[in-house]
């Protein structure tokens, strides 16, 4: 359980579980009016690299981190930084952008994730934004929802997404 974000700042370190994604999970402690509040797992803005490495991991129950008055990036967020991301879980993850993850200038890649059941006002699994332009291959999107965006807008970004499964996705408005 975290109850304040691991921030990576600005530091290309590899984080690497023993067992899997299925038996190593990264989550927030539930609300109390005394205790943490929930947030984001993760976050770099530090201008991490692609040698920052993140692989095995299940993300869930992530809230978002305050970001101009809204809550962004479920799980993670990625802020003029490009991780890579391998073999992940994102799971009940939710924010106003991003639900599982928040990109803003990143070109952060993706291999071989799930993202199931994440939700959003805009991007129910991630939303990049403002020139970001991940790599994504091999994602698997199911059952994430928002307002815009199902499972992936692309807000003034780019990306390569190849060989990926989009499957029970929804969005009230722009697809």
């Amino acid at each position: 359980t975290i109850d304040k974000p691991l921030n990576f700042s600005g530091r290309d370190i590899s984080l690497v579980s023993r067992d899997g994604a299925e038996k190593t999970i990264l989550t927030t402690p539930s609300p109390t009016p005394a205790g943490p509040q929930p947030t984001a797992l993760l976050v770099f803005t530090g201008g991490e690299t692609a040698a920052a490495k993140i692989r095995g991991f299940t993300f869930e129950n992530g809230r978002g981190l305050l970001l101009e008055g809204q809550r962004a990036g479920g799980a993670v967020v990625c802020i003029d930084s490009h991780p890579t991301f391998s073999k992940n879980i994102f799971t009940n993850n939710e924010a106003a952008a991003g639900g599982a993850v928040y990109l803003l200038r990143s070109n952060a890649v993706r291999r071989d994730p799930e993202f199931r059941s994440n939700r959003a006002r805009s991007g129910g699994a991630v939303h990049a934004a403002a020139g970001s332009r991940p790599l994504a291959p091999a994602n698997s999107f199911t059952d994430n929802r928002a307002q815009q965006g199902g499972a992936v807008p692309l807000e003034k970004a780019g990306g390569v997404f190849t060989g990926n499964l989009f499957r029970a996705n929804r969005a009230f408005e722009g697809g």
